[in-house]
């Protein structure tokens, strides 16, 4: 196996890590956009806070996007490749690893209650319900990392809209609230007197940053350079890291919403399924 095919299989991989630890429209600011700036500035408390609930809350049934990722860049460890990004909301999505077009090496698949991955390169896949990887984290983990993984969060984190810890129906009523500098806020909710979830809205009351902080670990995601996709602000760059772990960065080429999608993940019968733990010991490579 050479070089490029590891680091690929490292970046498929160790995004998984990250994910369960954890009509594109490309337009250029126009006098429209700076008068709707001008609206979102002048908004008053309450309406600020019902727009930030209003982007928080997807009107889309399906999002697809090319993008490209780069796992821990600018280091001696760097990985990146082209893949594609389809969602059906709140049941489903899947991450294709394609470096080159029509060649696909890996394919990850989140749903409510599973995870898939196929690792085309090794003809190998792995299938487990989430409550099942659940179960196979160690005590002394759960007692460090108090996570309680829910769907929503990862679907939430790729599409930048605020979630709440338990994954149930989204209210404002949840989040306490503080004003920063620049018009900014942040909307903190707790899932225990241990986990803290911050989200920083900027001015135009769009979310700029999510953070899970835990004891001892943090996962922050931020979001710039936004266009409008569907209606909406969405950020055309993404940048995710778990503290003293792993850096991921997520630049969009085309975002598309209420498009046909369909959620294919045929595994060939020659391919081998393999375990929790191995699955563990591939992302380690």
């Amino acid at each position: 196996m050479n070089r490029a095919t590891t680091n690929l299989r490292a970046l498929a991989l160790s995004s998984v890590l990250l994910a369960i630890t954890l009509a594109g429209c490309r337009t250029t600011r126009s006098a429209a956009a700076k008068a709707d700036k001008a609206v979102a500035e002048a908004l008053s408390e309450a309406e600020y806070v019902q727009q930030v609930g209003r982007l928080s809350t997807p009107d889309y049934r399906t999002l697809t996007a090319t993008m490209y990722v780069e796992l821990n860049p600018d280091t001696k460890d760097e990985m990146s490749s082209r893949a594609r990004l389809k969602i059906i909301r709140g049941r489903c999505l899947q991450i294709s690893i394609t470096p080159l077009v029509g060649i696909e090496l890996f394919r990850l698949e989140v749903s409510r209650d599973s995870v898939k991955i196929i690792d085309r390169m090794g003809r190998r896949y792995a299938a487990e319900p989430i409550d099942e990887i659940k179960k196979q984290i160690p005590a002394y983990a759960k007692a460090d990392f108090p996570y309680d993984f829910h769907y929503e969060h990862l679907e939430a984190l790729l599409t930048d809209r605020l979630f709440t810890p338990d994954g149930e129906a989204f209210s404002m009523d949840r989040f306490q609230q503080q004003r920063l500098l620049l018009g900014a806020r942040r909307f903190r909710a707790k899932d225990t007197e241990r986990m803290t979830y911050d989200f920083t809205t900027d001015s135009r009351a769009r979310l700029i940053a999510t953070e899970i902080i835990f004891p001892f670990l943090e996962l922050k995601w931020n979001y710039s350079r936004f266009q409008t996709v569907g209606g909406r602000p969405f950020p055309m760059y993404m940048e995710a890291e778990v503290e003293g772990v792993n850096k991921l960065w997520i630049r969009f080429d085309k975002v598309e919403t209420d498009v046909p999608v369909e959620m294919f993940f045929p595994i060939p019968d020659n391919y081998k399924r393999i375990t929790l733990k191995q699955l563990w010991r591939m992302i380690s490579l």
